[in-house]
């Protein structure tokens, strides 16, 4: 069976469900409504959390992406809360971006003190999958 994926525009990409909501759900909603191809992929499940379950996030992730006008989301089910910059997970991610082939890679960066260190990892990892890509 062959699976064809959509071309985007624009494809974020973020540790969690819920960091693309909150770091540029505006931002998202704004270009789906100006007229590009948009997607959004999260790297993990988010669990295990003390908040919530892996059905409720799911449910809450699918709510969000038809709130924000997105008409595709992904997740590449990586491991949570040890999300690593490696090898393996470079090819997962450069192999979801040779799919979409975004035009435009969205995602997050930096540290702070109550951020998640996923969050650094996932920066590092959308950098080394975008090279390893060759858009």
């Amino acid at each position: 069976m062959t699976t064809t994926f959509e071309i985007l525009d624009v494809l974020a990409v973020a540790p969690h469900p819920d960091d693309l909501e909150i770091t540029c759900g505006g931002t998202l909603a704004k270009l789906v409504r100006q007229g590009y191809r948009v997607g959004m992929l999260d790297l993990t499940s988010g669990e295990p959390t003390p908040r919530g379950s892996l059905e409720i996030r799911k449910q809450e992730a699918e709510a969000a992406r038809e709130v924000l006008g997105v008409p595709m989301r992904r997740n590449l089910d990586l491991p949570n809360r040890v999300l690593m910059d490696c090898p393996e997970n470079r090819y997962a991610l450069a192999t979801a971006f040779r799919q979409h082939r975004p035009k435009i890679v969205l995602t997050m960066a930096g540290r702070t003190p109550a951020a998640s260190p996923d969050d650094h990892q996932g920066h590092l990892l959308v950098e080394a999958a975008r090279f390893y890509s060759q858009l």
